[in-house]
């Protein structure tokens, strides 16, 4: 069994509405066993599974998942993920708990070692996949950041022309203007 703890906190504060009655943070909570149970989550687990191929590190006790009739690797690739994740959908369950923000993932094997690896890899799956969608997201938030800069630089720079040139149009000295010859005036050698 392995555990997830759902930052619900980082979720809302990337939403734009204000939640005041605290319910986002129970729908998000809600919603995210049926995001650990999405194809594409299920399918980078079987493509893991099937790159390790071993429960152990020493390679000597072979994955019971990816196993297909005991034949190994007759299928061709395609094949041989949609089994897995067949297999996948079968072995692991998700158990959010009701009074804090934890799922279990919980995975079943005959082998208890296969068990844990496989409910750690649908744990680091999920993660990996929420750390690829907060930069994504910080991404997007920045380049909407970067366009809104340019965008008001572009209207101040017409501005201050605007006003440049509506100066020079109505003979108005500008105050820097005024200050250099009060300064120059102060400045003159007395004799």
């Amino acid at each position: 069994m392995a555990a997830v703890l759902v930052d619900t906190k980082g979720q809302q504060a990337s939403l734009p509405l204000v939640d005041i009655t605290g319910m986002g943070a129970v729908k998000n909570i809600r919603n995210e066993p049926g995001i650990l149970k999405t194809h594409s989550l299920a399918e980078e687990v079987a493509r893991r599974l099937l790159e390790r191929e071993y429960v152990d590190d020493g390679r000597t006790k072979p994955l019971l998942i990816i196993r297909s009739d005991g034949e190994g690797s007759r299928e061709s690739g395609l094949t041989r993920v949609q089994g897995v994740m067949r297999s996948l959908g079968d072995a692991v369950e998700f158990d959010p708990d009701r009074d804090s923000d934890i799922i279990k993932i919980i995975a079943r094997s005959n082998d208890p070692e296969e068990a844990a690896l496989i409910s750690n890899m649908v744990a680091q799956a999920y993660y990996d996949r929420n750390l690829s969608g907060s930069r994504m997201r910080s991404r997007a938030i920045r380049e909407f950041l970067e366009a809104q800069l340019h965008s008001k630089k572009a209207s101040l720079d017409a501005a201050e022309g605007n006003l440049q040139q509506y100066m020079e149009q109505k003979g108005i000295v500008s105050l820097d203007e005024e200050a250099k010859k009060v300064i120059g005036d102060g400045n003159e050698p007395t004799g």
